[in-house]
């Protein structure tokens, strides 16, 4: 997973830059539409690299749930974190990534949508939101 996940940041890169360098070429052509198709392209490929440079950090990270709260397993220490500590979180559906955020506004995890117990851990955040 860390090795497509860092394959797939320098492939979207690259993609990124193939775009705006059509970008800046078909301005030069006079073609004001296929700059704004390849600039909008490059802009968007940027920001899925953006997600995935946030996720890279994380990526060996374990999570644990429970009713109380979640433990995070990084490079052999443990973190807990309990629902009542008013975390905060942006879900991002579009690029199935999740930032969760300390009171700080620090990031504490950066996760994919694809990790087992996904909803769980999204219920427990949104819940503990709730009754704030």
């Amino acid at each position: 997973m860390r090795v497509a996940v860092r394959a797939g940041v320098l492939l979207f890169f690259g993609m990124a830059l193939f775009f705006l360098v059509y970008a800046v070429r078909a301005i030069n052509d006079g073609s004001i539409f296929g700059f704004l198709v390849m600039a909008v392209m490059g802009m968007w490929t940027l920001y899925v690299v953006r997600a995935g440079l946030k996720l890279i950090p994380f990526l060996g990270s374990k999570i644990e749930v429970d009713n109380l709260g979640f433990r995070i397993f990084r490079g052999g220490g443990a973190e807990s974190f309990h629902w009542n500590q008013n975390l905060e979180y942006i879900n991002r559906p579009s690029l199935q990534i999740l930032e969760v955020f300390d009171r700080s506004g620090n990031t504490i995890l950066v996760i994919d949508h694809i990790i087992p117990n996904f909803n769980v851990f999204l219920t427990g955040l949104k819940n503990a939101n709730d009754i704030r």
